[in-house]
């Protein structure tokens, strides 16, 4: 990582949270609106099974959580 790297992250428009985080971290912060413009724009590229699947209702994996 560059010394300024970090400058792409603060001013860039990609998003540094995966979609089912950034979903989730609208829904905490009390925005449905936001949560579902996000959604509406995933479902443009993606099935509704596969967004249920990856973002809506993400599985958790690893020692101690099964599926």
């Amino acid at each position: 990582m560059t010394q300024f790297e970090f400058l792409d992250v603060l001013f860039g428009n990609e998003s540094v949270l995966e979609p089912h985080a950034q979903l989730y971290q609208r829904l905490l912060a009390g925005d449905p609106g936001e949560a579902t413009d996000h959604a509406e724009e995933i479902l443009e590229e993606q099935y509704l099974v596969e967004f249920y699947g990856k973002v809506a209702v993400p599985r958790r994996t690893g020692p101690g959580q099964g599926v």
